[in-house]
């Protein structure tokens, strides 16, 4: 018994190191798009959100993204310049974290929809701007679910997190969707020294118990 107690001791030690989400609201479990931006052909918050929405499943929630809307300004719009990107956005503040810290950023992802899914298709990227910069993490054609997950580092303080859904040139095209959810951002889960020690002290207990039994 008395090991038991001591193994749990030792899981709650180690539990007090995960960090916490650098992404307010990565989760969408308060059912909005609080804390996020949101971005037409790059002209700024919007006055019809119409194309952004949540899904809330027996209130489990993530956020959805379509197209109607898009096409609509498409066809609205005589000089061909309107219609092109619906974007989820959240800006990095990293101003709290060590210059050497490395971080793990990933989020699940589901891109469906009725387009031809070939190079002229609709398409969802990921990206980080600046405003200037503009550094592509994860690009899809194809309909599709999945986790992504890569590092960065406290360059990208300040940053913005770009979840797009960009239209296509095909007849079928504007006809996607993409949904996420779990956008996560974390120091990277390296075992620190103390960490490591009650690791091994865990696995010390554990064989001199199994000795003594």
């Amino acid at each position: 018994m008395a090991i038991k107690s001591i193994i749990a001791s030792i899981i709650i030690l180690l539990s007090t190191h995960a960090s916490a989400n650098l992404i307010i609201n990565g989760d969408f479990q308060n059912c909005s798009l609080t804390d996020w931006s949101l971005d037409t052909d790059g002209l700024g918050q919007l006055t019809d959100t119409t194309d952004f929405s949540v899904l809330d499943s027996a209130g489990q929630c993530s956020a959805n993204l379509g197209m109607s809307n898009l096409e609509q300004l498409l066809l609205n719009d005589p000089s061909g310049l309107s219609g092109f990107a619906n974007t989820l956005s959240t800006i990095l503040d990293l101003s709290g974290v060590a210059d050497s810290q490395i971080l793990d950023l990933s989020f699940d992802w589901i891109f469906s929809g009725g387009d031809l899914q070939d190079p002229l298709s609709d398409f969802l990227s990921v990206s980080l701007t600046n405003g200037v910069e503009l550094d592509t993490l994860f690009t899809q054609f194809e309909y599709g679910s999945g986790t992504y997950r890569t590092q960065i580092d406290t360059r990208y303080d300040g940053w913005a997190l770009d979840f797009t859904l960009n239209s296509g040139f095909n007849p079928d095209s504007f006809s996607s969707f993409l949904t996420l959810d779990n956008v996560s951002l974390q120091a990277a889960t390296v075992p620190e020294p103390r960490a490591l020690l009650l690791l091994l002290l865990g696995t010390g207990v554990l064989v001199f118990g199994r000795r003594i039994c």
